[in-house]
């Protein structure tokens, strides 16, 4: 979601704005894996930190997002 103003860590903040994804993700207990081309290990903590259960770097092998949502989906 590297849109003008959205990205994946606004919508996991549900501090800075209690919109209604961040709600959502919140209240039914949505799994969310942020897909991006920053890797830095901060990022990654920062988000998982946020709420994001899963986190894939892009480019990534065409098996690695299957693969990451199996784990997710076992998880929950």
């Amino acid at each position: 979601m590297g849109q003008n103003e959205t990205n994946g860590r606004s919508i996991l903040a549900v501090e800075d704005d209690p919109g209604i994804a961040a709600v959502c993700i919140r209240t039914l207990n949505i799994p969310v894996i942020m897909v991006t081309s920053i890797g830095f290990e901060l990022n990654i903590k920062l988000s998982q930190q946020m709420g994001a259960t899963g986190y894939v770097t892009k480019p990534f092998a065409p098996q690695d997002l299957p693969d990451k949502i199996s784990q997710v989906l076992q998880d929950i």
